[in-house]
Parts: C-alpha cells; sequence; structure tokens
C-alpha cells in the first residue's frame, strides 16, 4: 500500500513538472566558482540546519532551529524521533544552500551548478539523482528538485567527512562565533518557505518594506 501511495505521488508530481516545460540548453550550466557546504542536525524535539557560500567577494551564511511541532504542523506524518529523518533534514539543508547561492548569485543569472558536500550519503545520492522510493525522503528530494528546476539551476553534491565540515556543523547547531563579524550576510528561512518553494513570496533583510511599483512575476 505504501510503495502504491509513493508511486502514486511521484507520478503526480511528474505530472505537474510536465504541464509547464521550460526550454532546455543542451549544454551542462557551469559550476560556480565557490566554496560551499551544508549540514542538519536533530536532537530530541528540535531539528538545526546550518550553511554558507563563499566566492572571491561575497559570503553568505544560514542557521535555523525548527520544532517538531513546526514539522508536523507541516508534515503530520513524521511522528517518529526527529533523528529519524535525519537525511530529510540533510536535504532540506542543500536546499536552503541553494537558495542562498541563488540571492548570492543575483536575480535573473544564468543557469548555474553549486558544487556543495554533504557528509549524509543518503541524502547526497538522493539529490544527485533527483530520486528515490524511499517516503518522506522522495517528499524532501521533489522539493529541491522543483525549486531547481523552476530556476535553472542544480546542486552537485559530493561526499565530505564530518571533521571537513567543521563550520556547516557549526552553524547547524547555532554555535555562531565563526561568523559573528558577519550578521550582514546572514540569510532567514522559514520551515514554511522551505516547505513552498514554489508558491512562498518573502523578503530579504525580512525587515524591507514592498515597493508599490514591483510587481512579482
Amino acid at each position: 500500500m505504501q510503495v502504491h501511495k509513493a508511486a502514486s505521488q511521484a507520478a503526480q508530481w511528474l505530472r505537474a513538472c510536465f504541464q509547464h516545460p521550460q526550454p532546455r540548453s543542451l549544454h551542462l550550466p557551469g559550476v560556480l566558482q565557490c566554496v560551499s557546504a551544508a549540514d542538519a542536525v536533530a536532537e530530541g524535539d528540535t531539528v538545526g540546519i546550518g550553511g554558507y557560500v563563499c566566492t572571491s567577494s561575497r559570503f553568505a551564511w544560514f542557521s535555523e532551529t525548527f520544532s517538531s511541532a513546526q514539522v508536523r504542523a507541516i508534515w503530520p506524518d513524521m511522528t517518529k524521533p526527529m533523528q529519524r529523518y535525519i537525511a530529510c533534514w540533510e536535504t532540506l539543508a542543500q536546499l536552503a544552500l541553494l537558495q542562498s547561492a541563488v540571492y548570492l548569485h543575483g536575480p535573473g543569472s544564468m543557469p548555474f551548478a553549486l558544487p556543495t558536500g554533504s557528509d549524509n550519503t543518503s541524502a547526497e545520492a538522493g539529490l544527485n539523482s533527483r530520486f528515490t522510493t524511499t517516503e518522506p525522503l522522495a517528499r524532501f528530494l521533489r522539493l529541491a528538485a522543483t525549486w531547481a528546476e523552476a530556476r535553472q539551476v542544480e546542486l552537485v553534491v559530493s561526499h565530505v567527512s564530518g571533521e571537513r565540515n567543521q563550520l556547516a556543523d557549526d552553524l547547524s547547531r547555532e554555535r555562531l562565533s565563526a561568523v559573528a563579524g558577519h550578521a550582514q550576510d546572514r540569510i532567514r528561512f522559514s520551515l514554511q518557505a522551505l516547505a513552498q518553494p514554489g508558491h512562498y513570496l518573502s523578503l530579504h533583510p525580512p525587515d524591507a518594506a514592498w515597493d508599490d511599483n514591483f510587481l512579482p512575476c
């Protein structure tokens, strides 16, 4: 029954993707020249994600913590301890990283591939193939794939050992001493925005005012 439900959800998602096809170049997008990584942690009733993108001239980072109550308000079927879904949170962290890179690179920029590192093999394999039959990880991969496809960007994830992913690990745990001098480079994410990447509008910085002449497209 669960296999049938997962197959049905995948088919519905593919149908929605094919309804609005976009022209695609046969050339692979250029690799963004940067250093980037993301990480996630789940302890008790909390989930943390963190990551950073650094180019030759710009830097952006994020660090967010969500409660199990926030998670279950969006995904009520995720009833097990949060640690059981660690691959999902690692995938969510990589989605936030990709969104940070797009913000850093500028709106309307050329398509690019973001090289990044992850210390979770399930998230790494799933993001590189954009497919798994395992729920709820498949749901999070669809979120990442949908957002990336709409903006013609993609993730290229390599495995990095935990000890070499220290900064991203610190950010996921809200240990922010390494970025104390970069408060202005922080990008904030709500769980709702990450869970609905194709339908959620937000402002950065959060206290910015809407321009009456601005019409979102």
